[in-house]
């Protein structure tokens, strides 16, 4: 049962967005925009960047128009500064999932969400909190999703608790999904993927570079573990997106 929608991400994108993600993919698809999409969180500059190029009287397909017309209308709600409408979420299973996919799932038999967003031009927070029914790791209360973010010049930093999905399959992931819930760390990644214009590397095509580092929880063999990750992401073709991750202890 929902309250509000999933459109309350900043100036991200984050798994969970089922609908978003499709109607990207279904541009890519049919060739309108070429931007890497397999990993998330996406910086919504740098959807914007692509749509903004994309005249609507070049798409015939309406499906395909469709979907570009719900993306322009979620991006036209990114620009609106100042703080959001707060938004509420509840939910409820008979049992808990113990895998996930890209979709927003509940994590606990019962849950409920709360939070409040604040956007600028170059900065914007979100506070977000979950109180959870008989959870599995005996914490009813939950920060995940409280975030905040600096744009400084084409790169996104952020820091806070926010879920990451490496991986063009919307089912699992092998290296990182939101199976596991968020963990505090700090990031940064292109917020534009614009191609290098430089010889020889301008055929790498559009491309996005990420970096995180975080703590993970105490209740493990080592306490407080630092978990750190990489993700370049390269689009030299049309149709084509080439991912190298590599992840750390």
């Amino acid at each position: 049962f929902l309250l509000s929608s999933l459109a309350h991400s900043g100036p991200w994108g984050e798994p969970g967005d089922v609908q978003f993600r499709h109607d990207l993919y279904l541009l890519r698809d049919f060739g309108h925009i070429q931007i890497p999409l397999s990993a998330w969180p996406l910086s919504m500059g740098d959807v914007a960047e692509a749509i903004s190029s994309l005249p609507e009287q070049d798409i015939h397909n309406p499906r395909v128009l469709d979907a570009f017309k719900r993306v322009k209308k979620r991006l036209r709600k990114k620009r609106q500064t100042g703080f959001q409408k707060p938004f509420a979420k509840l939910s409820y299973s008979s049992q808990s999932l113990e895998y996930r996919t890209f979709q927003d799932t509940p994590r606990g038999e019962g849950e409920v969400d709360l939070g409040l967003e604040w956007m600028g031009k170059r900065f914007a927070f979100r506070l977000e909190g979950q109180a959870v029914h008989d959870p599995d790791d005996n914490r009813n209360f939950r920060p995940d999703g409280t975030v905040g973010g600096m744009i400084l010049g084409n790169w996104l930093f952020s820091v806070g608790y926010m879920s990451r999905w490496w991986s063009p399959s919307p089912a699992d992931s092998l290296i990182l999904s939101s199976n596991a819930r968020p963990f505090p760390a700090v990031s940064v990644q292109r917020n534009v993927s614009e191609p290098i214009d430089l010889p020889v590397l301008e055929y790498l095509g559009r491309w996005n570079l990420r970096v995180f580092a975080g703590l993970l929880e105490e209740d493990r063999a080592i306490s407080r573990p630092k978990f750190m990750g990489m993700r370049v992401d390269l689009c030299p073709w049309d149709k084509l997106e080439i991912g190298l991750s590599r992840t750390m202890f």
